[in-house]
């Protein structure tokens, strides 16, 4: 027993590291270029800047009609007010339309909001009948309504470098159009097994020895 090494005591991860930079510094091994499906679980080797707004139009966030909000102040079930439909935009749809003091534009949940509405009336506060649509409620500049960069701004930093890309990292930058990202190469690692038990993987295999 005299010749055996006794390990008494565990060291923790900052303890080894200048040990092993004595013998080879420490460094980024690079940066590569890849995917989001691929960067989720590396880390960034530069900074994430948004390229657009997220969202990037301002949209409905319920089911009814663009508004300015204006045209209803003072409005209430016992006082409700007409408005002339001036349209319709559906989620998806890409035209624009404008609307005028004393109209509405029926619009769907995340449609477009045409210029210069500032808010939407649920549908379930309308009535419609031919061209004119009648409001038992009025609403607030903002109300029911996602501006355009509300929850991301064009060229807010997204993620910092240093950062893992995660799951739910990568959602976010799709979400606002990036479709790759900078990350450090990965670190290699070789496990060099030694023993006189140890056999290679093919030769036969003794009493008392492993592969």
């Amino acid at each position: 027993m005299s010749g055996r090494k006794l390990y008494r005591r565990l060291v923790s991860v900052d303890e080894v590291i200048p040990t092993i930079e004595r013998y080879r510094p420490l460094e980024p091994l690079g940066e590569v270029e890849v995917g989001l499906a691929e960067a989720v679980g590396r880390v960034l080797s530069r900074n994430v800047y948004a390229p657009a707004n997220y969202p990037p139009y301002t949209r409905a966030l319920v089911d009814g009609y663009a508004v300015l909000s204006e045209d209803l102040a003072g409005v209430y079930e016992d006082r409700p007010r007409s408005l002339r439909l001036a349209g319709r935009v559906r989620t998806g749809e890409t035209r624009l339309l404008q609307l005028s003091r004393g109209e509405c534009v029926e619009v769907s949940t995340g449609a477009v909001v045409p210029y210069p509405a500032d808010a939407v009336v649920p549908v379930e506060y309308t009535h419609r009948e031919g061209g004119l649509v009648t409001f038992y409620r009025g609403v607030a500049k903002g109300e029911n309504v996602d501006t355009a960069g509300a929850d991301i701004a064009e060229g807010e930093v997204l993620a910092w470098r240093g950062d893992v890309v995660t799951p739910g990292l990568a959602a976010i930058l799709a979400a606002v159009g990036v479709s790759r990202v900078h990350v450090f190469r990965p670190v290699r690692l070789g496990i060099v097994p030694t023993g006189n038990e140890i056999k290679e993987p093919g030769e036969p295999l003794e009493y008392g020895q492993v592969y």
